[in-house]
């Protein structure tokens, strides 16, 4: 329970959130679906890219609620710049690199889930 109303509390209901709208936008995949179609592959991209931004709105509003109560932020910064720079900006070039990963291998393994689902 403490793990869940700690500052990262936000970021774990943030992941079920966000694989759960990538799954849903990207849909069942299809046997019959083409493995490098233009609407594959940007139905992809934009189901991956709105998964990462859904993870991070819950952990951010989190976060910055747990740091404005537990007093963490000073006197001369807002609660958001304090939020956007614990818990944002160092991890979004960390996403992209994941982003970058991931996207190639959901393309490739896409036709293989495919054939095990039917």
């Amino acid at each position: 329970m403490a793990v869940w109303l700690g500052p990262t509390g936000g970021f774990l209901a943030g992941y079920f959130l966000g694989a759960l709208a990538t799954g849903l936008i990207c849909g069942k995949p299809s046997v019959t679906e083409k493995k490098l179609s233009k609407t594959v592959i940007i139905k992809i991209i934009v189901a991956f890219i709105i998964g990462t931004v859904i993870l991070y709105i819950p952990g951010i509003i989190h976060f910055a609620h747990w740091a404005e109560n537990a007093g963490k932020v000073a006197a001369d910064k807002s609660v958001m710049a304090y939020t956007m720079a614990c818990c944002v900006l160092p991890f979004i070039p960390g996403s992209i690199i994941k982003l970058v990963i991931t996207i190639p291998v959901a393309i490739k393994l896409r036709p293989v889930a495919a054939q095990y689902l039917q």
